[in-house]
C-alpha cells in the first residue's frame, strides 16, 4: 500500500546506504530513504508502508522539501489538537485553584513535545518529593532521565545538557523539585544562550529572575505564606492528570516526604518517603526511575527495604539524643547536633535526615534544630519557633553577610540549609546563633 505523508524531521540515522528518518505530523512515522534530510527540514514523501506495533514505517522517497511556512502550519495544527483535562485539584487550597491554569498550560508544553518528538532530558532531584515528581513526569513524554542530588543547577550540569541535547530536535530540558534558586541561575542562563526551552517545576523560594531563563511552574507564581508546603511532586501529579494520567496515589509519599501537613499523611505514605529516600541514598546521579517504580511495586523487595530502613534510623536515635546539645535564648530553645560524629558519608541516612531525628525529638517546643558538618548547616524550625524565624530567611542573610564562606543554601521556612567552604563552619554557625 503507497502513502503519502508530510513531516517535520526529528531524528536522522544512517543505516548503510540509507538514512532512516522520523517524521512527526503530530503522529510519528519512520522513513527509510536514500535522500539524507537535516532535522528541522519539512519534508513530503511517497512510499510502501509496512505496519509495525508501535506505528509504521515507509520505504520511499523524498518527493518535496517543503518550506517554513508548512512547517510552522504542522506545529500550528498540532498546537491546536492537544487538549488538556481541566481538573479540579487534588487538594483544594486557595494556592492550588490559583496554580492550576500554569499547571495545564505545563501540561499542553509537555503534550505538544511529545507530539513534535523532541529531544527531552528530564532532571529530578533525588528525595522522595523529586522522585515522585520524575515517575509523573515521565510517564507522559519520552526522556532522558537524570537523577540530581543537588539542589543547584550548575554549569557543569548545563554543560552536560548542552552537549547531550546537541544535533537533537527542539531540545527541551525539565527540572523538578529543584533549579530556581539564585545558585543555579548560571547554569540555566546557559541553556537559554543555547536555544534550549527549560521548564521548572519547584516549591522552594525562587531566585527573582527565575523567569527570565525557564517556565517556572511552582506555588510562589500565586503564593507566598504557605507556598512550600505544595511539593513539587504533588505539583507534578497534578500536571499527569491533565494529560489522563492518574498517579494521585503517590502525593502522599510526596507530602511525607518533605514534612507538608496540607494534607493528612497516612503511615504508608511515610513509609513509601522512607522507602525512596533510602534508595536515593544509594542510587547514581543516572538513575531512570524504572528501579524505583519496580521497588514499589514489589511488596517482598520493599518490605524488606522498609525494614531495613526503619532499623537504621532507629538505630541512630540513641547516639542523636547523646550528642545533642541545648542552649537557650530568649525563650528559644537551640539544638546544635554534630553531624561528623553520627553521619557516614554515602550512607543512608543522609545529614538532613538525621537532624530531621533529633527534630522529631523536640517538635513540640519552641525550638531551633541545627545540624552540622565540616561542610554543611542543616536547619529545622518548630511550628512555633517559625512564626518569628523562617530558615531560608536566615540563610539568606548569612549568605549576604559571609558570601567568601558560603558555597549555596536555600530551602524552606522550617527545613533548610547551607554549604560552607570547608574550615569554616563554626565560625558560620556562630553568626546564625547570633541571628536567632
Amino acid at each position: 500500500m503507497e502513502v503519502e505523508k508530510t513531516g517535520i524531521v526529528t531524528k536522522v540515522r544512517s543505516i548503510k546506504d540509507f538514512f532512516l528518518l522520523t517524521i512527526t505530523d503530530g503522529e510519528q512515522s519512520e522513513v527509510v530513504s536514500k535522500e539524507f534530510c537535516n532535522l528541522g527540514d519539512t519534508i513530503t514523501v511517497k512510499g510502501e508502508m509496512q505496519s509495525r506495533g508501535d506505528g509504521f514505517q515507509v520505504v520511499a522517497r523524498v518527493v518535496k522539501k517543503e518550506g517554513e511556512e508548512r512547517r510552522e502550519q504542522i506545529v500550528s495544527e498540532i498546537e491546536k489538537s492537544v487538549r488538556v483535562i481541566e481538573n479540579e485539584p487534588i487538594i483544594k487550597t486557595g494556592t492550588m485553584k490559583k496554580l492550576m491554569p500554569h499547571i495545564f498550560e505545563v501540561a499542553k508544553k509537555i503534550a505538544i513535545a511529545k507530539k513534535l518528538n523532541r529531544y527531552a532530558i528530564l532532571r529530578f532531584h533525588g528525595d522522595a518529593d523529586g522522585i515522585v515528581g520524575g515517575i509523573a513526569l515521565s510517564s507522559l513524554f519520552n526522556s532522558q532521565k537524570i537523577q540530581h542530588n543537588s539542589a543547584i543547577y550548575s554549569v557543569k550540569d548545563a554543560l552536560a545538557d548542552i552537549n547531550s541535547a546537541r544535533n537533537n530536535f527542539m531540545p527541551l530540558v525539565v527540572l523538578v523539585d529543584f533549579g530556581a534558586n539564585e545558585e543555579s541561575m548560571e547554569g540555566l542562563e546557559l541553556l537559554k544562550a543555547d536555544g534550549i526551552e527549560t521548564i521548572i517545576i519547584d516549591h522552594h523560594p525562587p531566585a527573582s529572575d527565575v523567569e527570565r531563563y525557564a517556565y517556572f511552574l511552582s506555588p510562589w507564581k500565586v503564593d507566598g505564606e504557605g507556598a512550600s508546603k505544595h511539593t513539587a511532586g504533588y505539583i507534578a501529579v497534578e500536571v499527569a492528570r491533565a494529560l489522563g494520567a492518574d498517579l494521585s496515589g503517590l502525593v502522599g509519599a510526596s507530602l511525607a516526604g518533605d514534612r507538608s501537613d496540607i494534607l493528612e499523611i497516612r503511615e504508608e505514605d511515610r513509609d513509601r518517603a522512607l522507602v525512596l529516600d533510602y534508595l536515593a541514598t544509594y542510587s547514581s546521579f543516572g538513575n531512570s526511575l524504572d528501579f524505583y517504580r519496580e521497588v514499589l511495586e514489589k511488596q517482598a523487595l520493599y518490605e524488606s527495604m522498609l525494614r531495613q530502613a526503619k532499623e537504621k534510623l532507629e538505630s541512630l536515635k540513641e547516639s542523636v539524643k547523646a550528642n545533642l546539645k541545648k542552649r537557650e535564648k530568649e525563650g528559644l530553645n537551640i539544638y546544635l547536633l554534630n553531624l561528623d560524629r553520627i553521619a557516614t558519608k554515602g550512607e543512608f541516612p543522609s545529614r538532613g535526615k538525621i537532624t530531621s531525628i533529633a527534630y522529631d525529638m523536640v517538635k513540640e517546643e519552641n525550638a531551633v534544630v541545627i545540624g552540622y558538618s565540616e561542610k554543611f548547616i542543616i536547619f529545622r524550625i518548630s511550628d512555633e519557633a517559625v512564626k518569628k524565624l523562617k530558615a531560608n530567611e536566615i540563610i539568606e542573610r548569612i549568605k549576604s553577610f559571609a558570601p567568601d564562606f558560603v558555597e549555596s543554601g536555600g530551602g524552606h521556612e522550617k527545613a533548610a540549609s547551607l554549604k560552607v567552604k570547608k574550615g569554616f563552619e563554626k565560625e558560620i554557625l556562630e553568626e546564625i546563633i547570633k541571628l536567632l
